[in-house]
């Protein structure tokens, strides 16, 4: 627990310190321990719920919608979360602005959290 602990206070103080913008240009990474669930019945088009866990560390679960089960699924470290955010707004025909604004809370939360780390 105690490499968690050390890389989720670095994330934390970091996080304290950046502004929207800032991490909204910063390439994230998930990190190897997160896993994706999804629940629902067979013939729905989208799941009834999507959860994003942790393996190691706190083992934290938290539930997430599809734009945020997204985000996390295209962190890989090549495209920035607003570069994500914008893909996605245009993929689920939702407005940028309403997508990055809230993104933005839940990439600080799964950041600070250790879900994402960043590239």
């Amino acid at each position: 627990l105690g490499p968690h602990l050390r890389d989720v206070l670095a994330a934390h103080d970091w996080l304290a310190s950046a502004t929207d913008d800032q991490v909204l240009s910063h390439a994230f990474v998930v990190a190897a321990d997160v896993t994706k669930e999804t629940y629902g019945r067979p013939l729905q088009h989208e799941p009834e719920h999507i959860l994003i866990r942790q393996g190691g560390g706190l083992g934290r679960s938290i539930k997430a919608d599809t734009a945020l089960a997204g985000l996390v699924g295209a962190s890989d470290g090549e495209l920035t979360a607003g570069q994500i955010a914008h893909a996605l707004a245009a993929l689920l025909d939702v407005p940028a602005g309403e997508m990055v604004a809230g993104l933005v809370p839940a990439v600080r939360d799964l950041v600070r959290d250790g879900f994402l780390t960043r590239a």
